[in-house]
């Protein structure tokens, strides 16, 4: 990949005045062993060593070989040779896809991603930043390969490993090399929907239909009343889909049920609900999972809960 070289100095001016036929010679670092520039980005033909000026002070275009120098030695002398200056290490200029390149939809798995930027990089350099669509929802911990280079970590807030449903799938995600691994920059994601739940701890079977929001990670679930028969000292609601589960191993929050029906008493402020990991609505009644009276009606009045979903 070809970089074009620009002059570390603004233009090569010296007391206001331009330098017709000024020189540039091009040196290994540390040298005076000249690297081969070119004319074009192909690398096809090269310039005459040194570059020299047009009568306006004008140089042509000289492209580096980045691949095979990655920084170089320049000086600058004017036709007669006087050297106006001498820059030693100049790295090679880096390209807009080493900085911020568009990815295209992430190859591989959701977990261990690869992107293929166009221009492709040949190595990481801190600061780099890369921009893809996901094609599916993570579950767990998250790599990434880019260009076919070594797998790195992508992290968040530091170091902190990524948690299922911290990339959604379909999500425009942004992601910055810091030398050691990429951090992601925060995605703001929203979701809304219904799911079917399934009422347990009753003699006949009842379902309902719940909705939900999803902002970012915050779950919001709004869920009907309903009332059923009741069997069992104990109250769940089943069937919420993995995507706003709770990611960690504690429960996604814990909020009062304002109104809720147990023997068909209507009470109010006894009874608490937590979304578990595993999608189920988890009740109490009196600080107990299984305080309820197993007979007459139970069920909740209709109500709304929200839970962060990767809080544990």
């Amino acid at each position: 990949m070809a970089t074009q070289f620009q002059l570390p100095r603004e233009a090569p001016l010296f007391a206001g005045a331009s330098l017709p036929g000024a020189l540039a010679y091009f040196f290994e670092p540390g040298t005076t062993t000249p690297i081969t520039t070119y004319t074009t980005p192909a690398l096809s033909t090269g310039h005459v060593h040194p570059v020299v000026a047009d009568a306006d002070g004008v140089f042509p275009a000289i492209y580096v070989n980045e691949a095979v120098n990655s920084t170089y030695r320049l000086q600058l002398k004017t036709s007669a040779g006087v050297l106006k200056y001498d820059e030693d290490n100049l790295p090679t200029k880096i390209r807009p896809a080493d900085v911020g390149a568009w990815a295209g939809t992430a190859g591989g798995s959701a977990n261990a991603l690869t992107l293929t930027p166009s221009p492709a990089i040949s190595a990481y350099a801190t600061g780099q930043c890369f921009r893809f669509l996901s094609a599916s929802a993570n579950t767990s911990a998250v790599t990434v390969a880019v260009s076919g280079l070594a797998t790195k970590g992508i992290t968040k807030n530091g170091s902190t490993a990524l948690v299922a449903g911290d990339i959604p799938s379909g999500a425009v995600v942004t992601i910055t090399y810091d030398g050691t691994q990429f951090q992601m920059v925060d995605v703001i994601t929203t979701d809304f929907g219904t799911y079917t739940g399934t009422f347990t701890g009753c003699t006949t079977a009842q379902t309902v239909t719940i909705s939900y929001a999803v902002v970012g990670n915050v779950v919001t679930l709004q869920i009907p009343v309903q009332l059923a028969t009741s069997n069992a000292t104990t109250f769940t609601i089943t069937g919420a889909p993995a995507a706003i589960r709770p990611t960690g191993s504690a429960a996604g929050g814990y909020a009062p049920v304002y109104a809720f029906t147990d023997n068909g008493t209507l009470e109010y402020g006894t009874v608490g609900v937590a979304m578990t990991n595993t999608g189920i609505l988890s009740f109490v009644r009196s600080g107990s999972s299984t305080g309820f009276t197993n007979s007459g009606n139970k069920g909740p009045s209709e109500f709304v809960f929200a839970y962060i979903r990767n809080a544990g």
